[in-house]
């Protein structure tokens, strides 16, 4: 009784504050749940509502009145406006929704900083509530009890308005048959509006009566969101009740657990949290949305493209015959090939034919890739090419010599570096007389209203021309059929191939190397920043786009990677390639340890275990005050020295030129493992996962050691933020940074290991270049920048050099989509 007595306050605090999670975790859940939108702009609603809140709270019972009215009103407006622009998402899988949600919660978040101020404003109650009453001896606010009591209240109508009403029977409809709901003339598309407005309105309730518990700040939204997604996956999508019992769980370890046990209390809710994503793997699955092949959904980007492709110029291209002229391989008037030029392709990027040429089988329902092709046939055969797509020679019944593919007309292994055998090629592309000029260059018909992109195709058609001709040692290109047939056969040879696949990166490194010699100071830092951020966004690329496992916690093998590194540092350790080695080594045991539960999920699960594991190391790191310094962080390094016998480098030139040398290192390593046997059996792990069980592989295998691939490169993109920066602190490896990478990976296309190297600079140019200019409006910048990555860039910079209809570009869906999205067509 004396240990109850002494903590009896705290745990009457872990009832109020778990019933405040649960009114927001509602929220969350139902829009999860019924609408398949994960929110991560939840929190700002909730900050919404708290702010208005505190600005029309004035001790009266009006003011309070007036302040649930306004919160509820503008959180709830906020939520429709969330699925007008979450809606053309909707078949994209859940990771664009969460991409473009935290964007709009970056930008939510900065224009209520702009608005209120950076400081808490403070939380008039009604003088009734703001007072103290005795309980068990104790006294305890009154407010708190009321609010207890409101949220009960508010528990038990939600539970009758879900089981009892039409309005429930609808909602539980749209979530599990929407085609259904249909049928039955209700319209699953006002359903979804009105359930994220609903959503919205009691986030911002919540936040109106919860101010004076979790009071309005810059950092609220964030905690909030974080408290309310642990709350979902400990209670699961399916029973208000269980949502309950967690949420108030989660408050007494916020409450009552700090008290009793200080040091253990920070780490529990995301260890619970990832305990529960492993033993209930499918609890955070949405009901109903479990179909692997959603149809892709027109995003802005191929609706302006389709659009260009009805103008009249490609109109009267598109009437010459395919297999005659441009049209031969499927030139589509703007320097590039269209897919059904794609050897051994289908319309939706399907395996490669049989290397024993036997008969095909069908391709995957969900339009993956297959197996890796050192698959016996029986084991894993591939799919011949459609008469539409033969070529003319495979029509005529003539074989064609095999020709390289290159660029869009590259399959997808072959992309990974398979060597596959290829199948027969439609030969060397053959302009039409008209499209010909007298040197034999391609020009594009009707130059008057050629666009510049066609003009730049037919200047790279003479470029590859006059490097043939030069290849061949006829500078005219007048060669006979014989010395050209040989000129071919040097060309295809795997030295002259070498030189090429190194020429270009060997051009863009030497650039890259020049940078300091232009830039200024400050530049070349977030230069070097950016390489530091760019590896981590290459190993989400692995994760995400090659293994298919999305992630939001590859920050924790960068702490991990960062934090050695420092304390290396401090111990006197200085010498570079020691220091990244030992980080990636941390990094690897770190990913040994977590990677069994997070291979064996998938979908939604593994990207809320990677967020957990992300989350833990984060307190880990702010907790820790020995190793981490804590809050405050470590800084005073001494500078890191590129070899043994050197002096330290403290010119941001030097440090520049280290990073850029060790990232060059780090990604060549990466490709050359994506393009060898190795890469093509991951892909065939990502693409084809049953096929690949079934045969034999362990897939299990080879998502862990890409796992602890991936590890190894985020270790070392954390050493060289603490090279680059010399200064480390726990926001430097929080959820942020996390969301960032992730973002980068998305901008490059999710396959595309350079482009989130592009899409890692970016973001820092977005975050301190551009915001530099317009001081405190970063996250607003930012958050601009989510959102324009998502509508615009739905295959990433990839599938802008690749086409909009490739889909190995690095624009597969990520996460499954609704199986039915909102729609008020009836099935037929």
């Amino acid at each position: 009784m004396g240990l109850l007595d002494a903590h009896l306050v705290p745990a009457v605090d872990g009832v109020a504050y778990g019933l405040l999670l649960f009114v927001v975790a509602a929220g969350l859940s139902l829009a999860f749940g019924t609408a398949g939108v994960l929110n991560l702009a939840h929190g700002t609603l909730y900050a919404i509502g708290a702010y208005a809140g505190a600005a029309c709270g004035d001790g009266t019972w009006g003011g309070l009145v007036l302040g649930l009215a306004a919160g509820t009103a503008v959180a709830g407006a906020a939520g429709a406006g969330l699925s007008f622009a979450a809606f053309p998402l909707a078949r994209r899988g859940h990771l664009a929704q969460a991409l473009l949600t935290f964007g709009l919660a970056l930008v939510g978040g900065d224009l209520l900083v702009q608005v209120f101020g950076a400081d808490e404003p403070p939380v008039r109650v009604p003088g009734a509530l703001d007072t103290s009453v005795t309980l068990l001896g104790h006294r305890y606010p009154a407010y708190r009890l009321g609010f207890i009591a409101m949220a009960v209240l508010l528990a038990a109508f939600g539970s009758w308005v879900l089981a009892r009403t039409r309005a429930g029977a609808a909602v539980r409809a749209a979530a599990d048959d929407p085609r259904m709901l249909a049928a039955t003339g209700v319209s699953p598309r006002a359903v979804h509006l009105g359930v994220l407005t609903a959503a919205g309105a009691l986030a911002g309730g919540a936040g109106v009566l919860g101010a004076p518990i979790i009071g309005p700040g810059p950092g609220t939204s964030e905690n909030v969101l974080m408290l309310s997604l642990v709350v979902v996956v400990l209670g699961g999508l399916r029973s208000p009740w269980a949502t309950l019992l967690a949420a108030v769980a989660v408050g007494e370890v916020q409450t009552l657990g700090v008290a009793v046990a200080p040091d253990l209390a920070p780490y529990l809710l995301f260890a619970a949290m990832a305990v529960a994503l492993i033993a209930r793997p499918r609890a955070t699955e949405p009901p109903g949305h479990h179909d692997p092949s959603p149809t892709p959904a027109p995003d802005p980007l191929t609706w302006l493209r389709t659009r260009a492709k009805t103008l009249p110029w490609r109109r009267t291209r598109a009437k010459t015959p395919l297999g005659t002229g441009e049209n031969a391989e499927g030139w589509d008037g703007v320097g590039r090939g269209t897919q059904a030029s794609s050897p051994g392709r289908t319309g939706t990027g399907a395996s490669l034919p049989e290397r024993t040429g036997g008969q095909a089988s069908p391709p995957e329902p969900t339009g993956a890739q297959a197996p890796s092709p050192e698959l016996t046939d029986a084991q894993a055969s591939r799919p011949s090419r459609t008469a539409a797509q033969a070529s003319p020679a495979e029509t005529t019944g003539t074989q064609a010599p095999p020709a390289e593919p290159t660029g869009a007309q590259a399959s997808p292994v072959e992309r990974t570096g398979s060597r596959a055998a290829p199948p027969a090629a439609t030969g060397a592309r053959a302009p039409s007389p008209e499209t010909t000029d007298a040197r034999g260059g391609l020009r594009a018909r009707g130059s008057a209203s050629a666009g510049p992109r066609a003009r730049v195709g037919a200047l790279l058609d003479r470029v590859g021309r006059w490097s043939r001709a030069v290849l061949r040692r006829d500078p005219e290109g007048s060669a006979t059929p014989g010395q050209a047939a040989a000129g071919d056969a040097a060309a295809s040879s795997p030295g002259v191939a070498l030189a090429r696949r190194v020429a270009v990166p060997a051009l863009v490194f030497g650039a890259l190397l020049l940078l300091p010699g232009v830039l200024d100071a400050y530049t070349v830092s977030l230069a070097g920043s950016a390489l530091a951020l760019g590896l981590l966004a290459v190993s989400v690329t692995l994760l995400t786009g090659h293994a298919g496992l999305p992630t939001l916690g590859q920050t924790a093998p960068f702490a991990v990677g960062a934090y050695t590194t420092a304390v290396l540092a401090g111990a006197g350790w200085t010498v570079g390639p020691v220091q990244v080695v030992l980080a990636a080594l941390a990094a690897v045991v770190f990913c040994l340890v977590t990677g069994p539960a997070v291979v064996r999920a998938r979908s939604t699960t593994v990207l809320m275990i990677t967020l957990a594991v992300g989350e833990l190391a984060s307190a880990v790191a702010g907790r820790l005050t020995s190793v981490t310094g804590g809050a405050d962080g470590l800084v005073g390094f001494p500078p890191t020295r590129a070899l043994w016998g050197t002096a330290g480098m403290v010119e941001e030139r030097d440090v520049y030129t280290y990073a850029l040398v060790v990232t060059a290192l780090a990604v060549a390593v990466t490709l050359l493992v994506l393009r060898s046997p190795a890469g093509r059996l991951l892909a065939g792990a990502r693409g084809a996962e049953a096929r690949m069980r079934a045969s034999g592989h362990p897939v299990g295998r080879y998502l862990l050691v890409a796992y602890v691939g991936a590890g190894a490169l985020a270790g070392i993109g954390g050493s060289l933020t603490v090279t680059v920066q010399q200064y480390l602190s726990p926001a430097d490896v929080g959820f942020e940074i996390a969301a960032f990478a992730l973002l980068a990976a998305v901008i490059g296309g999710t396959t595309s290991v350079v482009g989130a190297l592009c899409g890692a600079a970016l973001i820092v140019l977005t975050r301190d270049w551009v915001a530099g200019a317009w001081p405190g409006h970063g996250p607003l910048l930012l958050g601009v920048l989510f959102v324009v990555a998502v509508y615009l860039l739905p295959r990433g910079l990839a599938g802008l050099r690749r086409g909009p209809n490739d889909t190995a570009a690095g624009g597969h869906a990520l996460l499954p989509a609704p199986a039915a999205p909102p729609t008020d067509k009836v099935p037929t």
